[in-house]
């Protein structure tokens, strides 16, 4: 549906509203919502119409608001309104509608309230986030629950985009104490990558134990976050526990299987240092029955390769490939059978192995479950959506 289309729905509503009102004594909604008299120049109301129909927003914007006197009957309108010139990305007549409302002693505090909430999020679209701020932290004590939560999760958002984290875990604290939000699990585990980012600048700070509190803190509130054990990991790598190290991270494949390709390098790190590459391979097979991964099959091919040789290593592979096959596993296949004689160059495996790594490195390794945004590097926060942890390693024949 166009925009045009939408200012007329808008203003047909109104006026189907108007008229059911005249014609009704009384309503419940005028508990909340008082009813008054309100001006309608039926005139200029059909002239906005006009410019709505020759495809005239801005004029039909001007035109409409100047013929709907502000009141409760009419307030609903101009805050709808605002809102689609505010996704116009016309801003500066969204900020003139919501503060021309809020400049109206005859509505109640609820309503400028609402009127409020609208203009923080005219500040936030415009990039002034200190305004949306002082907004959203004003409604933030308000007598109306609905309004306290979305103005604390708008307050989260921005301390989310200007990373000032202790900020952001404050909001989801208040969010959480007050029982407001409509998915407390969702929330925890928000939560819980806020900590794991206020842990992350601990860590550029060379604070290791503020940092291992702030991961801790970040597992209190979701059991289940395979970040803050990989952090937890790197954190003991930097002090050289490397047994820790590796407790960590086999908590991570029971956390969250699609976060298993981020284990192995550092778990073959921790194992060159601390155990066995026998003992390494046992695992990483175990790992392989249970959540079928073509990083790790790659992982213990190597590992094979460097304790038994290409020729065990390749057999290895043809066994696992049957079950499992991805253009990572057949590529990799591809390189045990390369012959070392000169006509190497020419032979079809060749071709074939240059064809499908030239495949694998054309397609993407992550992907946005949420939006689709695509890539080779991972990011607990979404660049596209601002989606935490909704970025995964593609599976299938293309990845994992």
């Amino acid at each position: 549906m166009n925009d045009t289309a939408i200012f007329f729905l808008i203003f047909l509503s109104l006026a189907i509203g108007y008229l059911l009102g005249r014609l009704s004594s009384f309503s419940w909604t005028e508990k909340l919502w008082p009813r008054e008299k309100a001006k309608f120049d039926q005139a200029e109301y059909i002239r906005g119409l006009n410019h709505l129909l020759n495809e005239n927003a801005d004029a039909a914007a001007d035109i409409l608001v100047s013929a709907l006197e502000v009141s409760s009957e009419t307030l609903h309108t101009h805050m709808a309104l605002g809102a689609l010139l505010r996704k116009q990305g016309d801003i500066g007549r969204a900020i003139s509608i919501h503060q021309n409302l809020l400049s109206r002693p005859s509505l109640s505090l609820t309503q400028q309230q609402y009127a409020q909430l609208e203009l923080g999020l005219d500040y936030m679209k415009a990039g002034v986030l200190d305004r949306a701020e002082n907004v959203f932290l004003e409604l933030k004590s308000s007598q109306d629950l609905t309004l306290q939560r979305r103005a604390l999760e708008y307050l989260c958002d921005i301390y989310r985009d200007e990373k000032e984290w202790l900020s952001a875990i404050e909001a989801v604290d208040h969010l959480l104490d007050k029982k407001i939000v409509e998915d407390i699990t969702l929330w925890r585990k928000v939560q819980a990558h806020h900590y794991c980012e206020l842990g992350g600048v601990m860590l550029m700070q060379n604070d290791f134990i503020s940092a291992q509190k702030a991961f801790s803190e970040a597992l209190n509130y979701n059991k289940n976050c395979a970040r803050a054990s990989l952090e937890l990991s790197g954190v003991y790598v930097m002090e050289g526990s490397y047994k820790e190290s590796i407790r960590h991270l086999k908590k991570v494949p029971d956390q969250d299987a699609d976060y298993i390709p981020e284990v192995l390098p550092r778990l073959v790190e921790c194992y060159a240092k601390h155990g066995s590459v026998r003992e390494l391979i046992r695992y990483l097979i175990a790992l392989h029955d249970r959540y079928p991964s073509s990083s790790v099959l790659l992982s213990v091919v190597e590992l094979v390769k460097s304790m038994d040789g290409s020729a065990a290593a390749s057999n290895f592979l043809a066994e696992k490939l049957q079950s499992r096959p991805s253009l990572r596993v057949v590529g990799k296949f591809l390189t045990f059978q390369k012959d070392n004689s000169q006509e190497e160059k020419n032979r079809p495996e060749k071709v074939t192995e240059l064809l499908l790594r030239h495949l694998v490195e054309l397609k993407p390794y992550y992907r946005c479950n949420s939006c689709g945004f695509a890539g080779n590097q991972l990011y607990w926060l979404c660049p596209s959506c601002k989606s935490w942890e909704s970025i995964r390693a593609v599976r299938g024949i293309d990845g994992e």
